[in-house]
């Protein structure tokens, strides 16, 4: 997995104290950032075991590999919002793109990553057979538009001059 030194390399910019990982073999993967920071709150579970699970943990990073391209389109959808909304402040979706993929369940795209609330931030691979990682974070998913301000919202000048 040669993305997995970009997704290294972001987990130090953002050195986060609570990782959720959705994959398989994550401890393997993750052995060796995990014994260079000891003290992370570190959880590895299935996509499934997270959506039949009463599990409401939330965490500062999830990052989710190897998994929705495996799963029913509505399951994977599901399991993104619960991740989103519940279980990660911040997180990082890695999905196959290309044709040069076969043996998966469902091929997910930009617009269906964008229909969830993600962005894009990375390509890995060439275009036939590449990874894309998009992701969510919680504190800049919306922009706040100039307008939505107390000074526009009252109407300061019109106080006195007419009733509503």
């Amino acid at each position: 997995m040669p993305y997995m030194n970009g997704i290294f390399a972001l987990l130090d910019k953002l050195a986060p104290a609570s990782l959720l990982t959705v994959m398989p073999d994550a401890e393997a993967v993750f052995s060796g950032y995990l014994q260079q920071h000891p003290t992370i709150d570190f959880a590895a579970l299935t996509g499934s075991e997270l959506l039949s699970s009463d599990f409401h943990k939330r965490y500062r990073l999830a990052l989710v590999d190897n998994t929705l391209e495996y799963m029913r389109k509505q399951d994977g959808a599901a399991l993104i919002a619960k991740l989103r909304d519940i279980h990660a402040e911040i997180l990082y979706v890695i999905i196959p793109t290309g044709p040069g993929w076969t043996n998966l369940q469902t091929t997910w795209n930009a617009a269906d990553m964008i229909a969830l609330g993600l962005r894009q931030d990375a390509r890995y691979g060439p275009d036939d057979k590449g990874k894309q990682l998009y992701h969510f974070d919680i504190y800049d998913y919306k922009i706040t538009p100039d307008w939505l301000n107390s000074q526009h919202w009252s109407n300061p000048q019109m106080w006195n001059k007419a009733r509503w």
